[in-house]
């Protein structure tokens, strides 16, 4: 049973559009020469920046707590289908901006294996047309199952 749970606002933007690159160009004069240099400058996005400060401002208000107690953790993130989600784009991809979503907002102190034991996606279908598209975060304490070793076929 979640620990912890909340319903973002939009969808989270897809791990491939996180980072977005800027070229910007410097020019000098070198002996009555123009030269000019082209470098690039990797920053956040503005859509996942702007879907981060929203969505940490909705988990402050919700969470009195603003920490998750458990040292190992299990993530569930729950995608459901609608209006702004196409079925052509990939569940996985929403891991990284929801999981950077709990970090930042001070749930878990870091998205590490030695704290995130486990991370599920399920995605729902939308049940009609009309149904707008929305992610729910669950957050409980991992319980630990018997290791799975791979059997080698001699």
């Amino acid at each position: 049973m979640p620990k912890w749970e909340v319903w973002l606002d939009g969808i989270p933007p897809s791990a491939n559009k996180i980072w977005e690159t800027k070229i910007h160009c410097k020019k000098r004069i070198v002996k009555g020469m123009v030269q000019k240099k082209h470098f690039a400058k990797v920053t956040l996005s503005q859509p996942y920046d702007l879907w981060l400060e929203v969505n940490m401002r909705k988990i402050w208000q919700e969470n009195t707590t603003r920490k998750f107690p458990a040292d190992l953790v299990e993530i569930r993130i729950w995608l459901y289908g609608g209006k702004g989600w196409t079925k052509s784009r990939d569940p996985d991809n929403i891991v990284k901006p929801c999981v950077d979503l709990i970090t930042k907002a001070g749930l878990i102190d870091d998205d590490n294996c030695t704290i995130v034991q486990r991370v599920i996606v399920t995605y729902v279908p939308a049940p009609s047309k009309k149904c707008v598209a929305h992610c729910v975060i669950q957050l409980s304490d991992y319980v630990q199952e018997e290791a799975w070793t791979p059997s080698r076929s001699a």
